[in-house]
This record gives structure tokens, C-alpha cells and sequence, in this order.
């Protein structure tokens, strides 16, 4: 597996539930799927630990033409996190894609915050349809690497595929 390092002065990631929203003539859609996994592995961890690093793991699903040609990447906040890694043809069918985030930030901070996986709709196929999607966490003086949250199956982030014709999915609302 390789993986793709970035840095970040800051950064927030956390998610209590799946949120994705849509726009159709009609209005706003909210769309609610579950979360699974382990999903107490970091609930004992004080709001004061210093997160080191973080895992993002993306599963894109064996679906026809489920890989995307868009640019993906992670709103957190303000902040815009392109996961990309140079050479190489990320989030094709049946792919497992993982990037290393180095944050400063604490788990307070990251309970606190909105996180957005999304596309920009590029590219020739801009559909995405994806499996699963993780997040791993390690904290300061922590042993180990811990399960934070996964979410599986997400489904299609794209425009023109059901059920959800979208290319955003909200990870955790902002509290």
C-alpha cells in the first residue's frame, strides 16, 4: 500500500454520523446513513490529547465505473486537503487509497469539527462510488494507531447517480 504524506499547520477530522446533502428543485435534501466500526476506540481519549497523526483510508467500490477521474479532496473547516498522490491514478474501481495527515490539533478540537469528503466534478468520469471510508487516529504518547471512525458503504458521490446526486458527503456537523 503507499501513502501519501501531508502537512497541515491545523487540522480537524471527526464524525458522529454520515450527512449527505443535495440541492433539487424541491430544496434541500438531507440524506442519513450509519456509521459503523469501532466506535468507542477514541472515546476515552481527554478532549486535551495532542493528535499526531491521522490515517485517511478510502475504499473506492467495485461497482461499473466507479472510480473517479474528479479531484478529491477533504474540507475541514475552512481548510481544503487535496488527497492526491503524484504518478499515480488514485480512486479507480476496487482501490484502496491511504494518506497521512501530520495535524496540530487536539481531540477536542477534532470532536468540535466539521469535516466534508467531496469531489470537484472533473475529469471525464467525475462519478465516485465509494465502499468505505475510515479515519485512524494516534495521539501523543498514545502506543497505537486507533480506529476512529468508518462509514461504509458511503455510495455514489456524483450528479447525475442515485440516491443522492451529490458530489459532497458532511462527515460531522460543526458543534
Amino acid at each position: 500500500m503507499k501513502i501519501r504524506i501531508w502537512m497541515a499547520s491545523s487540522l480537524v477530522l471527526f464524525a458522529a454520523g454520515l450527512f449527505i446533502f443535495s440541492m433539487s428543485g424541491q430544496g434541500f435534501v438531507i440524506h442519513v446513513a450509519e456509521t459503523s466500526g469501532n466506535q468507542g476506540g477514541t472515546s476515552n481519549l481527554p478532549d486535551s490529547t495532542q493528535i499526531v497523526n491521522m490515517r485517511i483510508t478510502v475504499n473506492t467500490s467495485n461497482a461499473d465505473s466507479a472510480g473517479t477521474d474528479a479531484r478529491v479532496y477533504i474540507l475541514i473547516g475552512s481548510r481544503r486537503i487535496d488527497l492526491d498522490t503524484p504518478r499515480r491514478n488514485d480512486f479507480e474501481k476496487g482501490q484502496r487509497d491511504s494518506f497521512m495527515i501530520f495535524p496540530t490539533m487536539t481531540m477536542g478540537e477534532l470532536r468540535r469539527s466539521r469535516i466534508i469528503l467531496a469531489h470537484d466534478n472533473s475529469g471525464k468520469k467525475p462519478g465516485w462510488n465509494i465502499s468505505s471510508f475510515s479515519l485512524d487516529i494516534q495521539g501523543y504518547a498514545e502506543p497505537q494507531v486507533r480506529q476512529y471512525k468508518r462509514w461504509a458503504p458511503v455510495g455514489w458521490l456524483a450528479k447525475d447517480e442515485p440516491p443522492f446526486y451529490s458530489t459532497e458527503v458532511e462527515l460531522q456537523a460543526a458543534r
